[in-house]
């Protein structure tokens, strides 16, 4: 009876939990700077190189404009030199290859022993508390005011786009190549093989 009212407590607890994460803020702090035309209207980029090195800028623009999330990169890039993006236009879309920020450092996926994974900068629109990866691309996604786009440096497994292993302000994740993942598993068998004997 009393490993039923633990294992209760246990699942209440958790269900609380997830409760209140499920609005928690993903990114705060200080916007590095401003850009755009306007004032009537604000959005947020984010750039997310990793958990502890997120850098935060504001779009503004006035009523009767449509901008784009691609506007927002465009008047971002244009407002410092700390900025900087590459990115090929296609014509029919943009896709942007990378982004530098001075005091910003792309996380060392392989470095962490990780040489099997994809690295990119994946998309994702959000209200700063949920998030989901954008599907149209940047020059199709249309702001409203206070949208948050964020960009996270993340590693990818397997058919884009169910592959990404890193959403915005998570700690980042090195994923180990299969034959580490299988003498791991064969590593925990022995020993709980060793235990049983």
């Amino acid at each position: 009876m009393a490993s039923k009212r633990a294992m209760g407590l246990i699942c209440l607890a958790v269900v609380l939990t997830v409760a209140i994460c499920a609005n928690a803020v993903t990114y705060s702090g200080n916007v590095e700077y401003s850009a755009g035309t306007g004032s009537d209207y604000c959005a947020t980029v984010v750039l997310d190189f990793d958990q502890d090195s997120s850098f935060l800028f504001n779009y503004t623009w006035d009523q009767g404009q449509d901008p784009t999330g691609w506007d927002a990169l465009l008047a971002i890039d244009a407002a410092s030199e700390d900025f900087t993006m590459e990115y090929t236009d296609f014509g029919w879309g943009i896709l942007v290859d990378d982004f530098d920020y001075t005091g910003g450092t792309e996380f060392d996926y392989v470095g962490a022993g990780d040489t099997t994974g994809l690295y990119y900068w994946a998309y994702y629109e959000g209200d700063n508390s949920t998030w989901s990866e954008n599907m149209s691309g940047v020059s199709a996604r249309y702001l409203t005011d206070g949208n948050w786009d964020s960009w996270v440096w993340t590693n990818s497994y397997g058919e884009w786009p169910n592959s990404v292993i890193r959403t915005p302000g998570q700690q980042p994740v090195a994923v180990p190549e299969p034959t580490t993942l299988v003498s791991l598993a064969l590593g925990g068998l022995l020993i709980r093989r060793k235990r049983r004997a």
